[in-house]
């Protein structure tokens, strides 16, 4: 589920604690609003590192392209990594 579609699911928790006096419906529901914003904030991150590595240049000196490939794969690894 993407992150804004569970922070909705939250919105809409909440709000049904609400009308239904339920405390633990309405916690439910904004554990669920902060995990989606935590989501959307992620993919966020996710995808700058994503297109910086994209946009570092594919052809220069020898020593400078293995530098190049090697930050490459550490934000790629990042990305995936943040990917959760």
């Amino acid at each position: 589920m993407s992150g804004k579609a569970e922070e909705i699911k939250g919105r809409v928790k909440e709000e049904a604690g609400v009308i239904t006096n339920d405390e633990h419906l309405k916690q439910e529901g904004k554990i669920d609003q902060a995990s989606g914003k935590i989501k959307q904030a992620t993919d966020k991150v996710v995808n700058k590192v994503r297109d910086a590595a994209k946009a570092m240049p594919d052809s220069q000196g020898d020593s400078q392209n293995d530098q190049m490939k090697v930050r490459r794969r550490s934000h790629q690894r990042l990305a995936a990594v943040l990917r959760i």
